[in-house]
């Protein structure tokens, strides 16, 4: 009997330790970096690939851009506007006719942009030439066709 009393003491004692003690212990701490480190690592590369292709996305936006402000300058002014490669190295539009104008466009050593045919004609009333614009960046590509009738771009 008197065995059990000292059990009951000791369990009485654990008890009381766990009742007072505030905070988490080490083993808790580690497991719970552990975890963390674990789902950190699971998502990383995803991350990664999701900001690449949302750049990617932002630089062919910006090219469409400027083809929609071709447009919209040469109906505004009533003069056909011309868009044809930038002489360095192609990094860029410029725009000439009913407005005057150089976009450089922020590409990376990868990234390249092609017209086809070489230059592209908005006409006043909201016409242009059929054309074909290409991003390509590191191994995505896309393709902007003109639609002649409403000369707006046409993302493929």
């Amino acid at each position: 009997m008197p065995l059990m009393k000292n059990k009951l003491s000791i369990l009485e004692f654990v008890q009381a330790a766990h009742r007072t003690q505030k905070g988490f212990s080490l083993l808790e701490m580690l497991t719970v970096l552990l975890l963390f480190a674990i789902i950190t690592a699971v998502a990383a590369p995803s991350t990664g690939r999701f900001l690449s292709s949302l750049q990617f996305r932002q630089k062919a936006q910006e090219v469409v851009s400027v083809l929609r402000y071709a447009r919209l300058m040469s109906v505004t002014q009533g003069e056909n506007v011309y868009v044809v490669m930038n002489d360095e190295g192609a990094t860029g539009f410029t725009l000439s006719g009913g407005v005057e104008k150089v976009y450089e466009f922020d590409l990376e050593e990868d990234d390249a942009v092609s017209i086809e045919p070489e230059e592209i004609v908005f006409f006043p009333e909201g016409q242009v030439t059929p054309a074909h614009v290409t991003f390509t960046g590191g191994n995505r590509v896309l393709r902007v066709s003109m639609d002649p009738l409403t000369a707006l771009p046409i993302i493929e």
